[in-house]
């Protein structure tokens, strides 16, 4: 990977926009400056490069990302940071961050999902287009499409899976305190079904501020990007 020099040469670029968008974040949303959060989008914006360039073609884009953090994150400044906003699964289980995206109701949405084990390691991400819905349909879409792929990799069978959004409104849903839309109802039941269906699973609530690099993904399915499936080796 030293040898891609043309990859590389974006790495301060990548590093200059995420932090703009992070004080955009935190000036705008009222949002939180997070640097556990905006180093995952640098490595995810380099290793997206990487594959557009042809380079490291053998690895997936989890696999890419997991080898720019070993060898960019484990610093001196890394090592002294206190805070850390996204906080690891127990060990041996797995926690599937998800997050959806429209700036209408209803517009043109997208969703996106990163799936890590309790050592903060990348092992599957997703980022796509879903057309047009409304806020809370993409929301579940993205809870529902987590689901789906969980169910579909035998090496999650049995394990401890934390499904986190940061829709405090679904998540009550899904956790049995009341659905007060008829018109999302069949949804959240559906969804409910098929989280029971998975041994050892559980939805919860997070902040937007640790689900910034999920919201990452989202933002590259609303925008219409090329659709991001990617499983690393477990």
């Amino acid at each position: 990977m030293r040898k891609c020099a043309r990859a590389w040469s974006f790495l301060f670029s990548v590093v200059v926009w995420t932090i703009w968008e992070s004080m955009n974040e935190k000036v705008f949303k009222d949002g939180a400056a997070n640097v556990s959060q905006a180093e995952d989008m640098v490595c995810f914006r380099v290793a997206w490069w990487f594959k557009n360039l042809g380079k490291g073609s053998s690895n997936s884009i989890t696999t890419l990302i997991w080898k720019i953090k070993e060898g960019c994150i484990n610093s001196t400044i890394t090592k002294s940071r206190k805070v850390v906003e996204w906080v690891p699964p127990p060990n041996g289980s797995f926690k599937f961050n998800v997050d959806g995206l429209t700036r209408g109701s209803p517009c043109q949405a997208g969703i996106g999902g990163v799936l890590r084990d309790h050592k903060g390691k990348v092992l599957f991400l997703f980022s796509n287009t879903i057309g047009i819905h409304d806020a809370v349909t993409t929301e579940i879409m993205s809870l529902a499409k987590a689901c789906f792929l969980c169910l579909g990799k035998p090496e999650l069978c049995g394990k401890i899976i934390e499904f986190v959004s940061d829709s405090m409104l679904i998540v009550s849903w899904i956790n049995g305190r009341g659905i007060k839309s008829i018109k999302h109802f069949q949804m959240i039941y559906d969804l409910h079904n098929q989280i029971s269906s998975i041994d050892h699973a559980r939805v919860v609530y997070c902040s937007r501020a640790s689900n910034s690099f999920t919201d990452m993904l989202a933002k590259q399915g609303f925008e219409g990007g090329r659709e991001i499936l990617s499983w690393s080796v477990f």
